[in-house]
């Protein structure tokens, strides 16, 4: 498969919290990506949802084959492969974690079968010169929505800014994105290489810029705006990552 050589930039309130928290860009990201999975987004639609759903991918991948020649191939093995998913998502015997290990199997062979006949990207270079690797559910979220792969992997990294989940998060708000929240929680618990060294003093301004947010946050609880809790949330992320710079 082909990759994304031109390096893809890494939005300001993402590179503020990498900057803040002394973490890897490309290995947060990536640490996004490989627990995205497409089963859940596809399940929770109508049955005319799921069907445009997967006509959208379907046609996605035929504009990125390698050949005219393996055309039919597949055609039939994304409808044989959509028709599974849909009998899945109706199989009311299973239990949640039933059908959650049923769909892991079901997208995994769909990528071993469709891989060789598709032309998706392989890796993404993103700015600073670090490299993503994007998954098959990557891909199957992202021909869904028919965007450019690098502009797709642009939003996903806007939306795991401190900035924007934190902007987010409050009650009743529609966008408010609990999976990347934990994605935070996960870091702390797991850091897997994710963070960087730190010094002594700037694991001093980490600490003490992550008890002035959460103060903030605390404040904020009843703010129901998301563009004046934006303008709360980044002046002090954007001062944080530049007392780091200092230090």
């Amino acid at each position: 498969m082909k990759n994304v050589n031109t390096p893809i930039r890494i939005p300001q309130d993402l590179r503020d919290t990498v900057s803040a928290l002394r973490i890897d860009p490309a290995k947060m990201v990536q640490y996004y990506i490989d627990r995205l999975r497409f089963y859940p987004y596809f399940c929770d639609l109508t049955e005319d949802g799921k069907s445009d759903m997967l006509f959208r991918i379907s046609q996605a991948m035929v504009e990125c084959q390698r050949s005219s020649d393996v055309a039919s191939n597949l055609d039939e093995i994304n409808q044989r492969y959509s028709s599974k998913l849909i009998i899945l998502s109706k199989d009311q015997t299973l239990s949640g974690s039933g059908q959650d290990l049923q769909s892991t199997a079901l997208i995994t062979d769909w990528q071993s079968e469709i891989y060789p006949l598709i032309n998706f990207p392989q890796e993404v270079i993103i700015e600073g010169g670090g490299t993503v690797y994007p998954t098959f559910n990557f891909l199957l979220i992202n021909s869904h929505f028919g965007q450019h792969t690098g502009k797709y992997l642009q939003m996903l990294m806007k939306s795991i800014s401190m900035v924007q989940i934190y902007a987010h998060y409050y009650p009743d708000d529609q966008y408010s994105h609990k999976a990347v929240m934990r994605l935070f929680q996960q870091l702390w618990e797991n850091e897997d290489g994710i963070f960087l060294p730190r010094s002594a003093a700037q694991t001093t301004v980490i600490n003490e810029y992550g008890k002035r947010f959460g103060k903030l946050f605390i404040a904020a609880e009843t703010l129901r705006n998301f563009s004046k809790r934006i303008q709360l949330f980044r002046p002090l992320i954007r001062e944080w990552a530049a007392k780091m710079k200092e230090v």
